[in-house]
């Protein structure tokens, strides 16, 4: 499986809060997971939200074979007709 690059976004986050002790990431549409592994690295605890279970499992598989933790939730937001 082919390595991901991270986003100029994620590594600009990785060094920016590098000095926190306590560091969490909310990876919302995070799909294969490209951002996960450069937090995870990075001392980061990540959760991926993603409706696609098929990318999750993609990102799961990196992360198990990096011997990366991951925390994937597959879920869907709907919102009433009315509300929109």
């Amino acid at each position: 499986m082919a390595q991901a690059q991270p986003s100029a976004l994620v590594s600009e986050l990785v060094g920016r809060y590098a000095a926190y002790p306590e560091k969490w990431a909310l990876d919302l549409g995070c799909s294969v997971g490209r951002a996960f592994s450069p937090l995870t690295k990075a001392g980061y605890r990540v959760a991926g939200i993603d409706p696609v279970l098929h990318g999750l499992q993609i990102g799961l598989a990196r992360a198990q074979q990096e011997s990366l933790p991951a925390w994937p939730i597959c879920a869907q937001a709907g919102f009433p007709r009315e509300s929109i």
